[in-house]
């Protein structure tokens, strides 16, 4: 589980989180033929004690599935499909809380009555 909040599904990310600046007020990286750009990392994650996270490392996800490119083919992505599963099952044994709906506000004017 990551951080105690939420379950991942697929594969081991592959370690590079590197991350790049984008936004230059003069071109930073060169123009592709295709409209893309190149980048180069600037960048890295390291956590509270000072060790490299994410770098060369990855991210192992809760539920490991493949995806298959067969299936794809077919119309179907299993990440998905075992991602939605994942969630149908958490709902049904901790569904979300239910709050009670108090009544709606009396914005009425309330005029004194007449003699």
């Amino acid at each position: 589980m990551i951080a105690a909040r939420s379950t991942s599904v697929g594969t081991k990310r592959s370690g590079a989180c590197s991350r790049a600046r984008i936004r230059c007020s003069r071109p930073c990286y060169p123009a592709l033929l295709d409209g893309g750009f190149v980048t180069a990392p600037r960048w890295g994650l390291y956590g509270t004690r000072g060790e490299w996270e994410v770098e060369n490392v990855g991210i192992a996800p809760d539920v490991e599935v493949d995806q298959d490119p067969a299936l794809v083919r077919k119309g179907h992505d299993p990440q998905l499909e075992r991602a939605v599963a994942v969630v149908l099952d958490l709902l049904k044994t901790s569904p979300p809380p239910r709050f009670q709906r108090p009544p709606y506000p009396d914005y009425k004017q309330r005029l004194p009555k007449t003699p």
